[in-house]
């Protein structure tokens, strides 16, 4: 028995999908009164990124799935535990970020059981899938998407047709494979992943942008209404994403969504006494995309990712 058949046709209803071993994912189905594509949406796989939550909660309160030709697979909230504890990035039973635990594994820890539960019940429905995320409690970023180049040409074409429709201001090309969305274009789907709000926050733009998001991507596949191509919608050509050479204490001096000069000083790095330890230098004119916003950083971390637009 597949998820659909039990509902019927211009229904909804509020289900769980069980991982092995637990935990169950909240699984909100939406079936509209006529057939056609699947919508698959995952929102919180970071437990702090509200935006996207909220997004994905108003959007089945307010869809009337008797209007719709087709169907929404909806996860609201893809690490509950990161949620309820408020655990930045981590899965907290298994201290590890869900994101980068795809394609997952059945008999694995909790994010690894989690991203197998996705990957055999989500993606094999899914005509389309976004995952929604934000900067999360300790970052700044401005509003972007991200879609695939190492998927095969018809999944890269498709994902970035759909990306030309997004509100969202800018896209960036991304070759990333062990992530919610990216894993699912190594398995066939077409996928983006969304980005809006930041610092654990949960304002109205940002819920809005997304839910804007949500719609467009039912307008391009015939699910409601239609779509048409973002005209201001800017591509990042060239992507730097900078880490922490070693613990210290950072000072952004761009910030998210600010324009700077190929040279200028983006941020710096210090040790407690002050002694100089990492500068991050622009390379080129471009835009700040998102940074770290809290003061003390671990070896390894993302400082900030920034690009040069088109």
């Amino acid at each position: 028995m597949t998820i659909w058949e039990t509902l019927l046709p211009g229904s909804k209803a509020r289900r769980s999908l069980p991982t092995a071993g637990g935990p169950d994912l909240p699984l909100w189905l939406v079936r509209g009164g006529e057939e056609g594509p699947t919508l698959a949406v995952t929102a919180g796989v970071h437990g702090c990124e509200y935006a996207g939550i909220q997004a994905v909660r108003r959007l089945y309160e307010s869809v009337e799935p008797g209007a719709l030709r087709g169907r929404l697979l909806l996860i609201p909230l893809a690490n509950p535990g990161g949620f309820y504890a408020g655990a930045r990035q981590l899965v907290p039973d298994c201290g590890r970020n869900l994101n980068r635990a795809f394609p997952g594994d059945p008999s694995g820890d909790a994010a690894a059981r989690i991203a197998a539960a996705i990957r055999q019940t989500v993606y094999p429905q899914a005509d389309l899938l976004l995952d929604l995320h934000s900067g999360d409690i300790h970052e700044r970023l401005t509003p972007l998407l991200f879609y695939p180049r190492a998927g095969s040409e018809e999944v890269n074409r498709r994902s970035l047709a759909a990306a030309r429709v997004m509100p969202l201001p800018i896209r960036v090309g991304s070759v990333s494979k062990n992530g919610l969305y990216s894993c699912a274009v190594q398995h066939g789907v077409p996928a983006l992943l969304l980005e809006a709000g930041d610092g654990g926050d949960c304002r109205e733009e940002a819920v809005s942008l997304l839910l804007e998001g949500i719609r467009a991507a039912m307008g391009f596949l015939g699910i409601l209404g239609a779509a048409a191509e973002n005209p201001c919608q800017r591509e990042s050509l060239e992507t730097v994403y900078v880490q922490a050479e070693q613990a210290g204490f950072w000072q952004p001096l761009v910030r998210a969504g600010e324009p700077f000069c190929k040279g200028q000083l983006l941020g710096a790095l210090t040790s407690l006494e002050g002694e100089p330890l990492q500068r991050v230098e622009a390379p080129f004119h471009g835009l700040m995309l998102y940074h770290t916003r809290i003061l003390g950083v671990s070896r390894g971390e993302e400082l900030a990712a920034f690009g040069r637009l088109a």
